[in-house]
């Protein structure tokens, strides 16, 4: 729990200032403005109660409430000065969730610029693979099991880009930790190229004692014969 949480707060601080930098270059102001919002996000929706749903407003909603709570410095100073609070000041005080669904219901093409800027192809697969870090994150940070959870849809890759390609995922690993690791560490290695997550991930891997109820195909691996280092390029210690 704690390495996923060490890899899910570098991609957390790291979007977490494009998406400031991105919209905010286009409008300071920007998340208070409906035109940078996909229209369908802004229409209402029915969910399985038949209540009345509306994304946009909704998110809205969430973001006006983390920043009536905020004490962040930078916040209380705008606010006690009377000063609008721009972009790069109000992503203070988001969580990973409030931080997802904006991207998720932003206008399509500020979304390829953002997953550009954050070196991935596939804006669709950015959208599913925030929502899937996001419980991760929500499990850790509780201290919920979640070695051999599986996540209710399965993680997309872009089958175009050779990481994926070599690493050929199947179903079960795109819905276990497995495929988590393999995304976290797609993103993670962009974000710090010197990084050594992914080994100290490996290394704990390979030290878990062997318990035939508790076998790493549980976890997405493609066999139980320790972690894939060759597969990523890792030497062997």
């Amino acid at each position: 729990r704690q390495l996923m949480l060490d890899a899910i707060e570098r991609v957390e601080i790291h979007l977490r200032g494009v998406i400031a930098h991105v919209m905010g270059f286009h409008d300071p102001l920007a998340y208070m403005d409906g035109q940078y919002i996909n229209p369908k996000q802004k229409k209402n929706w029915y969910d399985k109660e038949n209540n009345v749903r509306n994304s946009w407003a909704e998110w809205s909603a969430r973001n006006n409430s983390l920043l009536s709570r905020s004490k962040e410095d930078c916040i209380v100073w705008h606010k006690s000065s009377k000063k609008e609070l721009p972009f790069w000041v109000i992503v203070e005080s988001w969580d990973f969730g409030v931080m997802s669904k904006y991207y998720e219901i932003l206008n399509g093409k500020y979304q390829e610029q953002i997953a550009k800027r954050v070196g991935v192809k596939d804006k669709t697969c950015l959208i599913g693979w925030l929502q899937t870090i996001n419980t991760l994150r929500n499990r850790c940070a509780h201290h919920t099991r979640i070695w051999n959870r599986s996540w209710p849809q399965a993680l997309k890759q872009d089958k175009q880009d050779q990481y994926f390609m070599e690493l050929r995922l199947g179903d079960d690993a795109l819905k276990r930790n497995y495929g988590m690791i393999v995304v976290l560490w797609y993103m993670v290695r962009k974000i710090g190229p010197s990084s050594g997550w992914l080994r100290d991930v490996a290394d704990l891997i390979d030290s878990k004692p062997d318990i035939p109820c508790c076998p790493l195909t549980a976890m997405g691996f493609p066999n139980n014969e320790g972690f894939p280092r060759d597969l990523f390029g890792l030497v062997e210690k």
